[in-house]
């Protein structure tokens, strides 16, 4: 048989056993709040992560009839630029066309002047060889 002084400790072990059991569980419940505290902010996170896909996707949508609107832009700029460009090619070959013409009638005066140059050397040469010959 068990005495009531053996009885008495071992009431008091498991006293100081239940405190600790106890603090555990105290501490344990601690932990769970802040578990369950983080759980509710990684669902709002999750909840803040789906809207911010759907905005980024819907604002990739957006740019991508943007960029197909700005490419059908481009393409009659690009349409534009080379007939602005056949166009430039034209002027300067009319500019080129217009410089032979203005300079025909110079040349035609440099052969006159060339004419008359050699034909008063041709007078020249005569009267000089009609005379001294």
């Amino acid at each position: 048989m068990i005495d009531n002084e053996q009885l008495a400790k071992e009431v008091l072990g498991h006293g100081k056993q239940i405190a600790t059991i106890e603090g555990s569980v105290k501490s344990a419940h601690h932990r769970l709040d802040k578990i369950d505290d983080m759980v509710a902010s990684i669902h709002k996170m999750t909840a803040n992560m789906e809207s911010l896909t759907n905005e980024v996707k819907k604002l990739g949508e957006r740019m991508e009839n943007s960029l197909k609107n700005q490419g059908e832009r481009i393409g009659n700029h690009e349409l534009a630029i080379t007939a602005f460009n056949k166009t430039v090619e034209t002027v300067n070959a009319l500019y080129s066309r217009v410089d032979v013409l203005e300079k025909e009638p110079g040349r035609r005066y440099n052969k006159f002047i060339g004419y008359v140059v050699a034909g008063l050397v041709t007078v020249l040469l005569a009267y000089f060889a009609g005379r001294y010959l």
